[in-house]
């Protein structure tokens, strides 16, 4: 009786953990799934239909990044063409077919391997060990970022303490 009880709720433990397609937060915090690029249930690959379905009319402003973001601190370029959708903490590039870069700068976001928002770039060496590192310099500004190909993705840190992290298609 005790071992099945055990096994019981180590079942309840497990269940859906582990996969790189793992979305559920933990204690409120947003899972980036780097891997599939995916945040609040929209990804790399879906429509934009699903951007506008999941957060409503994108919010006005200039640029990549989400309208409550102070600092840019994502990729010099992106390639591709399409429209940006920006909202508070998340931003998404999408063509007329599919999303194909992401971005977040939530607090307490965090990927699958455990680095987010918040934590000094140094923990990136630890989680990905083939990330490669260095600093934008625009004179009295810049920032530090790191980068590093997951799958069919890119994903980049940026600024350091990070202030966002973002998903790109590497295929594209």
């Amino acid at each position: 009786m005790r071992i099945a009880t055990l096994l019981g709720v180590a079942v309840l433990l497990t269940a859906g953990c582990g996969g790189s397609e793992r979305e559920a937060a933990h204690d409120g915090d947003t899972v980036v799934v780097t891997r599939s690029g995916r945040v609040h249930g929209v990804g790399i690959g879906d429509p934009p239909s699903r951007i506008t379905r999941r957060f409503g009319s994108s919010l006005l402003g200039h640029g990549f990044l989400p309208v409550d973001a102070q600092l840019f601190t994502g990729p010099q370029a992106i390639p591709g063409a399409g429209d940006v959708y920006r909202y508070r903490g998340v931003a998404f590039l999408a063509d007329d077919e599919a999303v194909y870069a992401l971005t977040t700068t939530v607090s307490g976001a965090v990927t699958e391997e455990g680095v987010g928002v918040g934590d000094d770039l140094g923990t990136i060496r630890h989680a990905y060990p083939n990330a490669r590192c260095g600093a934008y310099d625009y004179g009295d500004s810049g920032y530090s970022w790191c980068r590093v190909r997951l799958g069919a993705n890119t994903v980049f840190f940026g600024g350091d303490p990070i202030r966002s992290i973002t998903v790109t298609w590497a295929t594209r």
